[in-house]
């Protein structure tokens, strides 16, 4: 949809620091995970590049829960894709937290977009 309509796609990831995390793990842990999501970030960006040559790709990396994060990253889109990976055959009838508070909350169209059965953890 971004190549067909000329617009820049973004592609956002936000992370936060999990509840119950002691003060003295937490500063390890947060370093390594926002370093470890930010190249995941950048690996995803780059197939992106790669396979749509003439887009133009922004990545975004939000340090903050996932669902607000994405709705105010989401401001002014045209179309916001989330993913949702149900986990069983009734996980799979449900949307998990994130896509659930987007779609809740989103100024745009949004895509829910579910997992192939080929990226589904096995």
């Amino acid at each position: 949809e971004a190549t067909r309509t000329g617009i820049p796609l973004r592609i956002v990831t936000a992370w936060t620091l999990p509840l119950g995390v002691d003060s003295m793990a937490a500063d390890l842990l947060a370093e390594s995970m926002i370093e470890t999501y930010r190249a995941q970030l950048h690996s995803i960006a780059e197939r992106v590049r790669l396979d749509y040559p003439g887009l133009t790709v922004e990545e975004v990396f939000v340090l903050g829960p996932a669902g607000p994060s994405l709705i105010e990253a989401a401001a002014g889109a045209a179309l916001v894709v989330v993913g949702s990976h149900g986990r069983s055959a009734v996980g799979s009838l449900l949307l998990g937290s994130v896509s659930h508070a987007v779609l809740m909350a989103m100024p745009a169209p949004v895509a829910v977009v579910p997992a192939s059965a080929a990226q589904e953890p096995s």
